[in-house]
């Protein structure tokens, strides 16, 4: 059982409405602590303490929001590099909807549902 969680809500315009929720589910299905990641800037991206947050924590969940935000946010950051190292280390690193779009090494950041049809029509 993971004990320690970390919601990243970078991607969303709304982290103060949607950070509560998780952690609110994440203890309903039985984590100890629930570490609530705002990140909102490359400076904050770069904290000590949220690192040591991030690495103590078995589960690493992002948010939905604005992918590309996401990625402009934590790119190259040790924030990044230490939810990578958890990675490594045998963490669950998981998302929903941006936060799930942002993880793979391609990634759709622009575009109508429509054109998802359409080759091309996307970026």
């Amino acid at each position: 059982m993971i004990r320690e969680v970390a919601v990243i809500a970078t991607a969303s315009s709304i982290s103060d409405e949607v950070l509560p929720e998780y952690e609110a589910a994440f203890l309903r299905l039985g984590a100890r602590h629930v570490h609530s990641l705002g990140i909102q800037d490359r400076k904050a991206a770069t904290d000590a303490e949220t690192v040591s947050l991030i690495e103590q924590s078995g589960l690493i969940f992002f948010t939905g929001g604005d992918q590309l935000r996401l990625t402009n946010v934590l790119g190259g950051s040790p924030v990044l590099k230490a939810i990578r190292q958890r990675l490594q280390d045998g963490a669950v690193v998981a998302g929903t909807s941006a936060g799930a779009a942002a993880m793979p090494g391609t990634m759709i950041y622009n575009g109508a549902a429509a054109d998802a049809l359409r080759k091309g029509a996307l970026t």
